[in-house]
C-alpha cells in the first residue's frame, strides 16, 4: 500500500511540474511578444 500511494504521489509531482513548466514557457512567450510590439511601436514612432 505505502508503494502505491508513493507512485500515486510520484505521478502527481510529475503532472505538477509539467503544468508549471507549461506555465512559465507560455508566461515566457507572452513576454517576448510584449517586448517585441512595444519595440516596433517604439521603432516606427521614432522614425
Amino acid at each position: 500500500m505505502p508503494l502505491q500511494q508513493l507512485i500515486s504521489d510520484r505521478v502527481n509531482n510529475r503532472s505538477m511540474e509539467g503544468r508549471y513548466f507549461f506555465l512559465s514557457c507560455n508566461l515566457t512567450l507572452d513576454l517576448l511578444w510584449y517586448a517585441c510590439a512595444v519595440y516596433t511601436v517604439c521603432r516606427m514612432s521614432c522614425q
